[in-house]
């Protein structure tokens, strides 16, 4: 092996390096050859008490993980498979490990959600706070649909319910150790257009990128330019026999497939790998 005298910190870019079936025998290797590393957030039914010790030995002082949300019934729907109650046994691992602090990424807006769905990030973050840490940071994303997943038919929610959603999620934490930054409602929904787009976008696109200015204003005056109706491509709920305008990429999971998710969503049963991987 080359000599790592000039690196004294590499970061696991990947978003999932924790499913690496060899992520321990890595962060071993990394100890081994006494460098620090960084992570980007790990899924946090894959981290044991072991893996953990040796992320808080490679020089981690923060734990990053993305529950994404607080309630089992969610998690399920959304595909997540984690439950909740996963998320807390962690996190306690993680504070016996030695870790004092904690980011955590959520997202709201998701169709079907409850009341108490969103408080229960609240409560499941005060849980947290009782094992000892010294700190949580929660960054909190309003849910944006995307193409070739099973919710691309579904409507974001208009920026008043957004807004009332976040009031319950500051209302259910307790405590002077959180310190949340939530993601602009009105960016949210630009991603929302951006995401849902078709061709006639594209002169939106361009006329910010000619003016090299991407505030929500020069968006705003963008899609103005343009004809295009904000609400009409991100709030608006797609009928299921609408011809989307990414129907022609093949990503390799079919229509007939994403529709049949679709379904079980509003039935209320989990996704197909969340299925395999509770009974496997």
């Amino acid at each position: 092996a080359k000599s790592f005298n000039k690196f004294k910190k590499v970061c696991l870019i990947s978003f999932a390096a924790a499913d690496h079936p060899e992520f321990r025998k890595l962060l071993e290797y990394l100890f081994e050859k006494g460098l620090q590393a960084s992570f980007p957030s790990l899924r946090s039914d894959l981290l044991r008490y072991e893996e953990l010790g040796l992320i808080k030995k490679l020089g981690e002082r923060t734990l990053t993980i993305a529950p994404e949300v607080a309630s089992e019934n969610l998690a399920l729907a959304i595909g997540k498979c984690i439950s909740p109650s996963v998320t807390e046994s962690v996190a306690e691992e993680a504070y016996k490990a030695g870790f004092k602090q904690m980011k955590m990424y959520f997202m709201y807006g998701i169709p079907g959600e409850r009341e108490e769905d969103v408080a229960s990030i609240g409560n499941l973050v005060n849980r947290i706070l009782r094992i000892g840490y010294n700190g949580i940071r929660l960054s909190i994303t309003p849910w944006i649909p995307k193409p070739h997943t099973p919710l691309q038919w579904e409507g974001q929610e208009d920026l008043k319910e957004l807004m009332r959603k976040r009031k319950i999620i500051l209302k259910s934490l307790r405590g002077g150790r959180v310190r949340v930054t939530f993601f602009n409602p009105k960016k949210a929904r630009i991603e929302a257009v951006l995401a849902r787009g078709d061709e006639n976008i594209s002169r939106a696109i361009l006329y910010v990128a000619i003016r090299n200015n991407y505030t929500v204003g020069a968006w705003h005056k963008a899609f103005q330019e343009a004809n295009v109706d904000i609400k009409e491509y991100a709030n608006r709920s797609i009928p299921l026999d609408e011809k989307l305008p990414w129907d022609f990429i093949d990503i390799g999971i079919s229509k007939e497939f994403l529709v049949r998710e679709w379904e079980n969503f509003h039935k209320g049963k989990a996704p197909l790998h969340c299925r395999l991987r509770l009974f496997s």
